[in-house]
């Protein structure tokens, strides 16, 4: 058996899917969702009610504070819902989670949230994951595929992960 390259040990750390959950941490903590919609879609979300969606990528911020950590909460993000529970459920139907950014330590989701909003990245629903705090929303919207030097100096702490289907 040959021993693995360094290369292809970086690249294994980086993609992983559902059965590499183990991989993360079990702490609290705060993440992105990095979503594409490949197709223009119209959806409805719960008491939001009808939404459409352009085609382009779209960041949704949440934090995990429960049993589990961020490993729980962004497993069951990964996984098909078997019942619709916050509004990033209803998205996941339409838009496949891409990326993922984490940070284990306190909530951060608000400061990353006002982050995103002033680089400019568009509101695409208002009110989205953000009805147990005063933000705007905390799903964005870009054209482009955002990267993670948006959040500037807290990007240094932040793991990124791939996600293969």
């Amino acid at each position: 058996m040959r021993p693995m390259r360094a290369a292809h040990r970086a690249w294994r750390r980086r993609f992983w899917g559902l059965s590499d959950l183990e991989a993360l941490p079990a702490l609290p903590g705060t993440y992105v969702l990095l979503m594409r919609v490949r197709h223009s879609a119209c959806l409805t979300v719960g008491s939001l009610g009808e939404c459409n969606l352009d085609s382009g990528w779209y960041v949704y911020v949440g934090s995990a504070q429960g049993s589990g950590g961020l490993r729980a909460r962004i497993g069951r993000h990964l996984r098909k819902a078997e019942r619709r529970h916050w509004h990033i459920d209803y998205l996941r139907e339409v838009a496949p989670v891409e990326e993922v950014w984490l940070c284990a330590g306190p909530p951060l989701e608000c400061t990353w949230a006002q982050v995103f909003r002033k680089a400019g990245l568009a509101i695409p629903i208002a009110g989205f994951g953000s009805s147990d705090c005063r933000c705007a929303s905390h799903l964005f919207y870009s054209r482009e595929r955002p990267r993670i030097a948006i959040l500037g100096d807290m990007a240094g702490n932040i793991k990124v992960f791939g996600v293969v289907a």
